[in-house]
């Protein structure tokens, strides 16, 4: 069987100003980039409209309202120059079919807010629209699985972000 794969990023934050002269740079996170950011991740940071640079983080550190984040082998304010205003993203890959694909039972499920909604039941294999059965409020939901219903799956962690959810409370 063939797994059916898309990739989706997701906006964790935005780069603003370099902050001293090592490659240090200013940076404003989302709820869920600010778990997301961690020494060692890997993530990609938008610099024009179709370039995106892969970094890795070194270090990151509370500043005010802000964070300030060091990328591995950017060292000098002139290194960094080319990450100012640059878009943080996150990859992550969600698979659509796949029988030996992790199981989701028993996962959070968070809005893009990172308030807690409710937690997965199952997976219903329904033939072209595969579907997460979340347990929202005490009702059961149907959510399908794609890019317009799931914003993000952190299968490390046990937690997904779903979107547009509102109107399938109402079914």
């Amino acid at each position: 069987m063939s797994t059916n794969q898309y990739s989706k990023y997701l906006n964790i934050g935005r780069l603003k100003n370099i902050y001293k002269l090592n490659g240090y740079i200013t940076c404003k996170l989302t709820d869920f980039g600010i778990d997301l950011v961690l020494p060692g991740a890997e993530i990609w940071v938008k610099v024009a409209k179709d370039e995106f640079l892969p970094v890795t983080v070194e270090k990151i550190k509370r500043f005010n309202s802000q964070y300030i984040l060091k990328f591995k082998n950017i060292n000098s304010s002139d290194d960094a120059n080319i990450f100012q205003e640059g878009e943080l993203l996150k990859k992550d890959k969600i698979l659509k079919e796949d029988s030996s694909s992790t199981n989701f039972d028993g996962f959070s499920v968070y809005n893009k807010k990172k308030q807690l909604l409710g937690m997965v039941v199952s997976e219903l294999e329904i033939p072209g629209n595969p579907l997460f059965l979340i347990k929202i409020d005490k009702k059961e939901v149907m959510v399908p699985i794609n890019e317009e219903f799931i914003n993000f799956i952190d299968s490390e962690n046990k937690k997904m972000i779903i979107q547009n959810f509102e109107k399938l409370l109402q079914i």
